[in-house]
């Protein structure tokens, strides 16, 4: 299997339309009904198979790919389309990225805990989840705005991902978040020697 990310094909070009076309070759064997594409978390994975019809029986064709999908593609705007010449063409837009939030660390030898600016952003955009001891806070924003006249309609989105390794005294099954006014306030009280569980999301309250 080759493994690469977008960002290193080469070829990797932009459309008027925001839109980046990543170029694969694959060959003139395939039809898109022999092409398989499929997404797992931050991975795409492509694949193919053909049967080719020769004058003394026929031969098979087949091809598997995965690439690192970058933070900042929409998953749900990923198109493909397949050239005359055997070029698998995979199609993404692109979300504008927010520069990276505020963190502040209040710590003591009680309590965890940590404010982190998300302006911008409302309670319902934003996800926060621990895997093992790593805090995820991922947020992404979308909205449509219509001109005066009616006839054209602006887009913009926005997205943010932050990960922090949390201290293994910091009790991860207690953590909690609450939102106000545009920060997120995440707290946990401070336990040693406590068997932690190895994923959960956190519930973000509102004050």
């Amino acid at each position: 299997m080759i493994h690469q990310t977008f960002s290193r094909l080469s070829g990797q070009s932009k459309s008027k339309s925001n839109r980046y076309v990543v170029p694969i070759g694959i060959g003139t064997f395939y039809d898109m009904k022999d092409i398989k594409t499929e997404i797992h978390g931050r991975k795409l994975k492509v694949s193919g198979c053909a049967t080719e019809t020769l004058k003394e029986g026929s031969t098979q064709h087949r091809f598997e790919r995965e690439y690192d999908i970058p933070e900042d593609v929409d998953l749900s705007t990923l198109k493909s389309s397949l050239t005359e010449d055997g070029t698998l063409n995979i199609t993404f837009k692109r979300m504008c990225l927010e520069p990276k939030k505020k963190v502040k660390f209040l710590l003591n030898d009680k309590e965890f805990k940590m404010r982190i600016s998300m302006e911008g952003f409302k309670p319902e955009e934003i996800s926060i989840r621990v895997v093992d001891r790593y805090l995820v806070v991922e947020a992404t924003r979308k909205s449509n705005k219509i001109n005066e006249d009616r006839k054209k309609i602006q887009s913009s989105s926005g997205y943010i991902l932050r990960t922090i390794r949390l201290g293994d005294d910091v009790d991860v099954d207690n953590l909690r978040a609450v939102s106000s006014n545009g920060v997120i306030e995440i707290s946990s009280p401070i336990k040693s020697h406590r068997s932690i569980k190895k994923g959960r999301k956190l519930e973000i309250e509102q004050l």
